[in-house]
């Protein structure tokens, strides 16, 4: 791109496709290289030039092989499609179909000549025999290329967008599943979309199975492929089919200090400008709980690589969901502004990223796949080419972003019911038993009435074994007063986290009207924060978690033995005295 970028501070305003094949027999009939058959009815379209015959009425030969990379190729399209290429033999060859993004760019820089990638301009789509699509199942992503695959005698079409398994959970279906409009006159598609990380694992498995033996340029590519769209195996959409197939790669020889030096891109002097910008103008709207940010920039090209600018901006500005809109003129190839019927039409590269923790009921692409784009469920694009006004379209997508988000959570929607308590006549030997025996980092201490009186931590029980006290009662240890924090039920999860966060208290205990009704863990606030799988296990059964909680526990105060203080115990949200209570439900309590 020549010249600055412009930016003219726009604001905004206002506040039936192809079955996935799921039945794994197929699957592994697919990996071993058997066709797969999958229906679809013939395209009507008539194709000009794509005839079977050539200029001189002799017959054309079918006899190449094409992989089609989407437009912007990013790593892990270029990959599946090289690794395909090599899968199928033939002198099959790769073809960006639109370009590519930068980071794509700059390697290919250095290592093309190591793969079949060949212009689309040197390419007869009439000697097409077979092509293979990857990382996209659908035609406005291909480009130019997109009819290439109406007269080919077969189409392999592979994916890894697949909605999460939640979304599967609740309506079946995701119903933000991009469908499959990719056309073939003979029906002769196979669709293969599985969810994994990577489109590239798919294929790195089908090599792995064939027993292939991959060159250090092929293993690294594959390998970038699988690092970029996992997030280096970070990404809550990695599987243990991603790991195992990088580490297969890691084993063919792939060079780790390129996939270091390449794997993260480089901002060009555009990208950096956009991103000064964007941090200048992001907006924020709290959003129960969670941090919604918004910009709305225009420049007068179009810059490549907007989907690393939008995620430094979401890091950076310390946001949870972050809506990055870039818009820039469509204009012709003499450089002049292309306008229809009087009006200006202008390209709206939309940008959509959520952080981890959000809750699983936002979903990126199921906005962005409205508007024809898609992704992930916390990674999403689109770019649209129209004359409405851009503002109108991203007050629209928040919008819709903003009624994704449930309620805030509050104490009552994750605390823990069950509740393990002590007595202050206990032994601390008993107490520090108990914290072991349920992996807890503190206990609640109870009066005969069931009172709250105090807290006894592990810390504590560390200090009495060291002083040889274990056979002492908890009384002389436990912590009293100002020492003590509690929660009620509407405490906010925010509140919480920020309280646990300091590593001074143990687990806090819930107070309404003076009566223990729960009890909030760190594993309780993970879990909350979706990060903590409901399948890895309670705290009582992850002796880790005793671990982790060692340093957190020598770090906080531990107040002095043998003295009695009678300050009022201190509750957040909101400040209440402790009153008299009735023995609550699931309370467990030690026995002398």
């Amino acid at each position: 791109m020549s010249g600055e970028v412009c930016f003219l501070g726009l604001g905004l305003r206002g506040g039936s496709g192809l079955r996935r094949d799921r039945q794994p027999e197929r699957r592994e009939r697919w990996r071993r290289g058997l066709c797969v058959a999958a229906s679809r009815k013939g395209s009507k379209k008539k194709r000009d030039g794509n005839g079977p015959n050539g200029s001189d009425g002799e017959p054309v030969v079918k006899d190449l092989d094409v992989v089609l990379c989407h437009m912007q190729a990013d790593y892990d399209t270029l990959a599946a499609a090289v690794g395909l290429a090599k899968l199928w033999g033939n002198e099959a060859v790769v073809v960006l179909s639109g370009g590519s993004n930068p980071a794509v760019e700059r390697f290919l820089g250095l290592f093309r000549p190591m793969f079949p990638i060949r212009s689309g301009r040197s390419i007869d789509p009439r000697r097409i025999r077979r092509v293979g699509v990857v990382d996209t199942v659908r035609r406005d992503r291909l480009g130019s290329c997109a009819d290439w695959t109406i007269g080919a005698l077969s189409v392999e079409v592979i994916d890894h967008h697949v909605g999460s398994a939640s979304d599967s959970d609740r309506k079946g279906r995701s119903a933000s599943e991009e469908q499959c409009d990719i056309e073939n006159d003979r029906g002769a598609i196979t669709l293969i979309r599985e969810r994994v990380g990577a489109a590239t694992t798919m294929i790195v498995e089908r090599l792995m199975d064939s027993q292939w033996r991959l060159t250090p340029g092929e293993a690294t590519l594959m390998a970038l492929g699988i690092h970029t769209d996992t997030g280096s195996l970070t990404f809550e959409n990695t599987t243990a089919r991603d790991a195992k197939a990088l580490a297969w790669l890691l084993e063919q020889g792939a060079n780790q200090s390129s996939v270091a030096e390449f794997k993260t891109p480089q901002l060009n002097q555009d990208q950096m400008d956009v991103l000064n910008y964007g941090l200048q103008r992001v907006k924020k709207i709290p959003t129960n709980g969670v941090m919604l940010g918004y910009c709305l920039l225009e420049t007068e090209d179009f810059v490549k690589g907007l989907s690393v600018v939008a995620q430094d901006v979401m890091q950076l500005s310390n946001i949870d969901i972050l809506l990055f809109c870039v818009v820039n003129y469509v204009k012709s190839r003499n450089g002049k502004v292309k306008e229809e019927d009087g009006r200006v039409r202008r390209q709206i590269s939309l940008i959509g990223r959520a952080r981890p923790r959000v809750d699983d009921r936002v979903n990126l692409n199921e906005v962005f796949s409205a508007l024809g784009g898609g992704g992930h469920p916390k990674a999403a694009a689109v770019t649209i080419r129209t004359d409405e006004d851009p503002a109108e379209i991203l007050e629209e997508v928040v919008e819709s972003i903003r009624e994704q988000i449930p309620e805030e959570k509050m104490t009552k929607d994750f605390m823990s019911t069950d509740i393990v308590v002590c007595r202050p006549d206990d032994l601390i030997s008993e107490a520090q038993e108990l914290m072991n025996s349920h992996c807890l980092s503190g206990l609640p201490v109870v009066d005969s009435e069931n009172e709250l009186v105090g807290t006894v931590l592990q810390s504590d029980a560390w200090t009495a074994e060291k002083q040889n006290r274990l056979d002492e009662k908890i009384s002389h240890f436990m912590r009293r007063g100002s020492h003590v924090v509690t929660i009620s039920p509407e405490t906010t999860l925010p509140e919480v986290e920020r309280i646990l966060a300091l590593g001074k208290a143990g687990p806090l205990p819930v107070l309404s009207d003076g009566q223990i009704v729960g009890v909030v863990t760190r594993i309780d606030i993970l879990r909350a924060r979706h990060l903590w799988s409901p399948d890895d296990g309670d705290g009582d059964d992850e002796p880790i978690l005793q671990v982790d909680s060692v340093k957190e526990l020598h770090e906080a105060p531990t107040p002095k033995t043998d003295v009695a203080v009678d300050e009022p115990i201190i509750q957040i949200d909101p400040v209440k005295e402790l009153h008299e209570s009735n023995t609550p439900p699931d309370v467990v309590a030690s026995s002398n």
